[in-house]
């Protein structure tokens, strides 16, 4: 949270509204350290529940301390006024408001190249199994792509996971959906959360752990990163070649990992492309 809030809060207190001055007495009874001074001090957007059963007040008491953190109000449904004891719901929640501020940080982490390691295949194992209890009937497929799905080729150490659904309108719901994994989504920066392919993202500990791809099973985009992974595996010239490009890349878009990754198309349009004429 923005340690500036601490000075909205005050002002609040000293306006003398009562939505505030409750939540203060309350957490003088609790005990608990987390006063306005120890919430200026928290590093992650504020999230404020409050339960549907809740009376009115409690709301307005919730919406306001978002609005002077600069955090988020949620409803949780099902709750009272311990909206935090309804379990698995609020976890759900609480994850995907973690997962969503940890991916605000991370839109442009640098790029960073290592070796292949064949522990990439078991992360991406583990990934498919979380992502397909969580979507259910949701998904159609899922699949590994990009360079950590190719032995032998080194890759940014990050699982790319293509997740199949069956039209466009279902793209941003089944993304919703993996929230309760841990992966956030939010307007790329370059527009990539567009039409029928919404990204997501996970992380952990400060590190990029996976992208899902969510995207329609069968169209353009879902076909050709089949056939460029499948490409990349089956040609080893075309395995070094791509490698070497990736290298010289990284040296130009260190800190920028979008233009790496724009900067890669014309590789891969040529290769499909050569791919094609060759069957």
């Amino acid at each position: 949270m923005d340690p500036r809030a601490l000075g909205r809060i005050e002002a609040l207190v000293a306006a003398d509204d009562p939505g505030i001055h409750v939540a203060l007495d309350e957490l003088r009874v609790w005990r608990t350290p987390l006063s306005p001074a120890g919430l200026a001090g928290v590093t992650v957007p504020v999230l404020v529940v409050t339960g549907a059963r809740s009376p009115a007040a409690m709301h307005r008491i919730g919406e306001n301390v978002a609005r002077v953190t600069s955090g988020r109000h949620h409803v949780q449904r099902a709750a009272g006024h311990a909206a935090h004891l309804v379990g698995r719901p609020f976890r759900d929640v609480l994850c995907a408001h973690v997962a969503d501020a940890e991916a605000r940080r991370a839109w442009r982490d640098p790029v960073e190249l290592v070796p292949h390691d064949p522990s990439w295949a078991r992360r991406y194992a583990h990934e498919r199994v979380v992502i397909a209890e969580v979507l259910g009937d949701a998904s159609v497929e899922i699949a590994h792509i990009g360079s950590t799905a190719v032995a032998g080729l080194a890759a940014k150490p990050v699982i790319d996971l293509m997740v199949g659904v069956t039209d466009a309108a279902a793209t941003r719901p089944a993304a919703e959906r993996l929230r309760a994994a841990g992966y956030a989504h939010r307007d790329h920066p370059d527009g990539d959360n567009t039409g029928a392919h919404v990204f997501a993202l996970r992380r952990a500990d400060g590190r990029r752990l996976a992208h899902a791809h969510v995207v329609v099973h069968g169209d353009t985009w879902w076909n050709e990163h089949l056939a460029f992974r499948d490409l990349l595996r089956d040609d080893p010239e075309l395995r070094r070649r791509y490698e070497e490009h990736k290298r010289a890349l990284t040296g130009r878009h260190h800190g920028d990992r979008e233009a790496y990754t724009d900067a890669k198309t014309g590789f891969v349009t040529a290769a499909l492309h050569a791919g094609r004429a060759d069957r």
